[in-house]
């Protein structure tokens, strides 16, 4: 039998994630200190919201032109 794979969006992981191991380290940049996997997931929401607050929203398209941090990725789960 397959499994139900139609949750595994990579936004819900992580909120899941956040939920279940939110005080551990999840991700670290360089010599930055790591963040948690609530830590990450507060930012992804932070950026997603600033999106909907300016009219963007589910399956609109929007262009990311950032270098290698952790922005662009909040950028694009957010």
């Amino acid at each position: 039998m397959a499994a139900d794979k139609s949750g595994w969006v990579v936004g819900h992981m992580l909120a899941c994630q956040a939920r279940q191991r939110g005080d551990q380290p999840f991700i670290q940049f360089e010599d930055d200190a790591p963040l948690t996997y609530a830590e990450f997931d507060r930012q992804c929401n932070r950026v997603g919201n600033a999106f909907a607050e300016v009219g963007i929203g589910f399956g609109d398209r929007v262009a990311i032109l950032a270098a290698n941090r952790l922005e662009y990725l909040w950028t694009w789960i957010g």
